[in-house]
């Protein structure tokens, strides 16, 4: 034990710097071993039992020390059998050390990820000294990374089907089949929400490997209504989104959970589609995972919401356009088509007073018009010439 250090009184001798850790190894080293942010596991090269274990793997795992003396690797890692310790045993003998990803459980159960670098050492007899280090937060964090990829991943491929898709019918469908592209999501679907009588949400495409989940899915946004009040009529009503992060537990889908774990669907997001700052519509995207749609994820698929709406009211506009076109067609034909009953009335009044220049007008506007059309006018042009 340390008992002095450079600078100080000679009254602080006698006082030790360091208190002795109990139990456990005593002095600055093993005071660092003991609490050491990773578990650090003394094991019987030939058998996998502890032989020795720091404070920390005493804490990570729940157990004393002295109860984890008498256990086996196996007793917290259920996945250890007699091929595992000898695959363990040639990689050590081989390499010296071993680095793999595996899962603890704890004295309560519960498992937890960990990675674990373990080396071969020979003192008086043959060890395996384990580093083992919780990486719990670190695959949370990989999962959320992947969860956030396939987020964009489902916008990238749903904003090319708005841009490319011809119509509404063809937008709905082509986004849904995108999203469900991405294998983390086995259900998509959009409905619109129709102002008639019960206010009821049409399913306009649905995609994916669970999509006859939504068979006989009958619901509604209005107000009042019994089945408007799970997360798809609330996000038509309210205009803002809803998520589910756990649909066995959650009461507002109880009515469909036994039929949500028989298609394996724990989670799901239900974004309003807004054309004009309205909802008419939502698109609705589901997990086979709980938790699938926090912040970071949740926010793609708004955009994609967003892309589709924006979609539809171009569509919505090209198809008004459109029509307007067609009707000053219309109109324009019905005036040529009225214009051109006056001037053969007028001409055969004419040609009644005056029969012998009958069919004379008709003549010339035939060759007036042949005589364009070889100088080279457009047909407008001769219409009028005619």
């Amino acid at each position: 034990m340390l008992r002095k250090v450079e600078g100080a009184k000679v009254d602080d001798v006698s006082e030790p710097v360091f208190k002795e850790p109990s139990p456990g190894p005593s002095g600055l080293l093993g005071y660092l071993v003991d609490h050491a942010g990773d578990a650090i596991e003394v094991l019987d090269a030939g058998t996998l039992d502890f032989v020795d274990v720091n404070q920390t793997a005493c804490e990570v795992l729940g157990y004393r020390r002295d109860e984890l003396l008498t256990m086996n690797v196996r007793d917290i890692d259920p996945v250890v059998d007699d091929r595992t310790i000898k695959h363990i045993d040639q990689q050590l003998r081989s390499k010296g050390s071993l680095r793999f990803e595996t899962s603890h459980r704890r004295k309560d159960g519960v498992s937890f990820p960990v990675e674990i670098h373990i080396r071969r050492v020979f003192l008086d007899r043959p060890y395996n000294i384990a580093f083992v280090r919780d990486i719990s937060e670190r695959r949370k964090t990989e999962q959320e990374l992947s969860r956030l990829n396939w987020a964009l991943e489902a916008l990238s491929r749903g904003s090319a089907a708005v841009v490319h898709s011809p119509d509404e019918a063809t937008l709905y469908k082509r986004c849904c089949d995108a999203i469900t592209g991405v294998n983390a999501y086995p259900l998509a679907w959009i409905g619109l929400a129709r102002d008639c009588e019960g206010q009821p949400i049409e399913c306009v495409a649905a995609a994916g490997s669970a999509r006859n989940y939504l068979i006989d899915l009958n619901i509604s946004w209005g107000e009042g209504s019994p089945s408007s009040k799970g997360p798809s009529g609330t996000a038509i009503r309210t205009g803002q989104t809803q998520v589910i992060e756990d649909m066995w537990s959650n009461t507002s889908v109880q009515h469909r959970q036994s039929r949500a774990r028989a298609f394996g669907l724990s989670s799901l997001i239900a974004v309003p589609i807004l054309v004009d700052k309205k909802p008419i519509g939502l698109l609705a995207v589901y997990s086979g995972e709980p938790h699938a749609f926090g912040d970071g994820v949740r926010q793609p698929i708004e955009d994609l919401a967003d892309e589709i709406a924006y979609g539809i009211a171009s569509r919505r506009t090209q198809k008004a356009y459109l029509s307007v076109l067609e009707e000053q067609a219309r109109q324009a034909t019905r005036l040529r088509d009225t214009l051109d009953g006056a001037v053969m009335a007028l001409a055969a009044t004419v040609e009644h007073r005056d029969p012998y220049t009958a069919g004379h007008q008709s003549r010339v506007a035939e060759l007036a018009v042949a005589i364009g059309r070889e100088r080279g006018m457009g047909d407008d042009q001769l219409e009028g010439l005619r």
